[in-house]
């Protein structure tokens, strides 16, 4: 009986051929972090708006009102853990010897 040796890369030359040919999207960190701040900057907007539909209106959806407010508070809180974290790194790499 002859077993003929069969490719075990399934086609994985020509996914990396491709992926080689295309370029990198072009995303900088600056970008994205301008995307995530008016992202928050909306979130923020839409609570208040919330709050005061609540207080104009009364409360009758209360618990949308919550909700959005939460919401915008933990995407302020998960910003300003990226920044905590972001300034953490510079001021690590100020206190490197070259």
């Amino acid at each position: 009986m002859i077993i003929k040796q069969t490719s075990s890369d399934f086609g994985s030359a020509q996914i990396l051929e491709t992926a080689k040919s295309r370029p990198a999207p072009e995303r900088s960190f600056a970008a994205d972090l301008k995307a995530m701040t008016g992202q928050v900057d909306s979130l923020q907007r839409e609570a208040d708006q919330a709050m005061e539909s609540a207080a104009v209106n009364g409360a009758e959806n209360i618990h949308e009102t919550m909700l959005k407010v939460e919401e915008a508070n933990l995407s302020l809180r998960l910003m300003l853990r990226l920044r905590a974290k972001a300034l953490d790194a510079y001021e690590q790499m100020m206190r490197m010897q070259f």
